[in-house]
């Protein structure tokens, strides 16, 4: 896959794939030189977009280029790409829907410019939201992920290694009363950030250690989610 646009081309030379909006989800390498972002096209048909996928842009250039794409069926979505910290690799999860519901999530991890893409997770287990640790090691992920299962799931975290091994399951929540999702290392990679979900009120922000145990509330009595940690200005 290689298509690359300077910028969006006119309406008149590619009638069936207006860029829609890009969505917020992006990362940027350690060198601040590219940005990973979500892109999604019309026409928008009642399966879905005719195509969406994962792009990367050029900061200092401009210039885009598609590193996924998903035509056939239509937009199997692409959600959350994170460079890895070494800037090589990039974590992400698939979507894949059917009659307007999503059949299966999945997290996968591809090289940094669209190569040999690989899934790591088994689709029953409906992972996604990855992210990695700061020195590369171990991607964390959810399972059940809010953003795309708002009722009656059980949602947990787990980490693995990049290659899909050493599956180890951190939080151990057995329904719906509480659920962990969006979760983010800390900078030292000491602690896992994420929001926690219960039925009756609303998101909040807590934290674990990285090798599971108590969670410790930071933020409540309001809607906290995707909480990321500040890096010390000079460290990061």
């Amino acid at each position: 896959m290689s298509t690359t646009w300077r910028r969006r081309p006119p309406a008149s030379c590619s009638p069936a794939k207006t860029p829609a909006s890009p969505t917020t989800s992006r990362s940027t390498p350690p060198d601040g030189s590219k940005v990973l972002f979500i892109r999604a096209f019309g026409p928008f048909l009642e399966t879905g977009q005719s195509d969406c996928g994962l792009w990367i842009g050029d900061v200092e250039s401009g210039e885009v280029t598609q590193l996924t794409s998903n035509t056939d069926p239509p937009c199997d979505r692409e959600y959350t790409p994170h460079f890895s910290p070494d800037g090589t690799q990039i974590t992400y999860w698939r979507d894949p829907f059917e009659d307007g519901q999503p059949t299966e999530t999945s997290v996968w991890v591809m090289n940094a410019d669209g190569t040999n893409a690989r899934q790591l997770t088994d689709p029953e287990m409906f992972a996604g939201e990855p992210d990695w640790s700061p020195d590369g090691e171990l991607i964390i992920f959810s399972t059940y992920a809010w953003f795309e299962f708002q009722c009656c799931q059980a949602s947990n975290l787990y980490r693995m290694h990049p290659e899909g091994s050493g599956v180890k399951q951190l939080t151990h929540y057995p329904d719906a009363s509480l659920r962990a999702t969006h979760p983010r290392y800390t900078p030292d990679g000491a602690w896992i950030i994420f929001t926690s979900v219960m039925p009756g009120t609303t998101p909040s922000l807590w934290v674990i250690p990285a090798e599971g145990g108590e969670p410790i509330v930071l933020a409540q009595s309001g809607v906290h989610t995707h909480g990321t940690w500040q890096p010390t200005p000079g460290t990061g």
